[in-house]
């Protein structure tokens, strides 16, 4: 099916019934009729694009009209837990998932340059010097890198912790409006920081306790920011190369789908941060602390793979105004 063509010829209809479903508290009795005439007609066109076509957005745009169309013809109404429940195994899986190359891409490149940071840092006295004192490299490897887990009440610590990862990450899927270019300079930020204490404590022969330490939270948080900071990326990749659709219908449908993850990774976040401030400080184990991190990690992947996974083979978005539980299929 020539997608473009189909597009071309049926966007009034499309825009038409929009304008309807918008206006729906005004219609005259005659425009009530066109609206449920229009409803099965788009009907029609969502069917023949889910059967024809490979092209999510354009489905996912569809849908989203025939459904509220529905609702303003039927008044059907979609209950609030059924949308909860949609939200974290539809919406945002398969924005997480889609986004899976650049969440990749971005997750190796801030590990790598962390890397070489920190082994930079532990090997040349002189960059150590231009850092700190020894007395004061001194201090943080031995007392306040560890005491900074547990200086502050748990549960205070854990709020603190939350409203910051999850401002970081919100910064970085705001600067998607800004074409994404500042996204790597945040990402620097808290690269370089995590690299510097890497090579300072590496320096001292402690990198086992700042791994003990770290890895319990750090594997999930850091995995959310890498997140945010991919799909940040992608939404402002999205302004340069829309793809077939008109760049500002790519832009919305995209944005949208996006603050799904925004939203989502309050949640996340919110795990890691009671993992940080309960277990990180905590007297278990160095190994049993780093297995709940690595449990908590592996976890979110698998979650975001199996349901990312089936709801990419079922087309969908991730769109925010899609409704399928009332929509029709043919």
């Amino acid at each position: 099916m020539d997608i473009d063509a189909f597009v071309a010829a049926h966007r009034p209809v499309w825009d038409r019934l929009e304008h309807l479903v918008k206006h729906r508290s005004t219609l005259t009795g005659a425009e009530v009729d066109e609206l449920v005439d229009l409803y099965q007609r788009v009907s029609t066109h969502l069917s023949i694009v889910r059967s024809g076509s490979s092209d999510a957005m354009l489905a996912g745009r569809l849908s989203a009209l025939v459904a509220r169309a529905r609702s303003a013809v039927t008044g059907a109404h979609t209950p609030a837990w059924r949308e909860l429940t949609r939200f974290f195994t539809v919406s945002f899986p398969v924005v997480a998932y889609r986004a899976r190359w650049w969440w990749l891409a971005t997750a190796v490149a801030c590990v790598a340059v962390s890397w070489v940071l920190g082994a930079w840092v532990a090997g040349d006295p002189q960059v150590q010097a231009s850092i700190a004192s020894p007395e004061e490299i001194t201090r943080l490897v031995e007392h306040d890198f560890a005491d900074y887990y547990s200086e502050h009440p748990a549960a205070s610590f854990a709020g603190q912790v939350w409203i910051n990862n999850a401002w970081v990450s919100a910064q970085v899927i705001i600067y998607a409006i800004l074409l994404g270019l500042p996204i790597p300079f945040v990402l620097w930020q808290n690269v370089s920081n995590v690299g510097i204490s890497a090579g300072l404590m590496a320096s001292r022969d402690k990198l086992d306790i700042f791994f003990g330490l770290i890895t319990p939270h750090g594997l999930l948080e850091l995995t959310a920011v890498f997140l945010a900071a991919a799909v940040g990326m992608r939404l402002g990749w999205t302004v340069i190369d829309p793809g077939p659709r008109r760049r500002v219908e790519a832009l919305a449908e995209q944005g949208r789908a996006v603050m799904t993850v925004a939203l989502a990774l309050v949640a996340v976040l919110f795990v890691s941060g009671l993992i940080e401030a309960f277990v990180t400080p905590s007297g278990l184990p160095t190994a049993a602390r780093i297995g709940i991190g690595v449990l908590a990690e592996g976890a979110f992947l698998a979650y975001v793979v199996v349901f990312g996974r089936r709801a990419l083979r079922q087309n969908e978005t991730g769109d925010l105004e899609r409704a399928p539980d009332v929509a029709p299929t043919a």
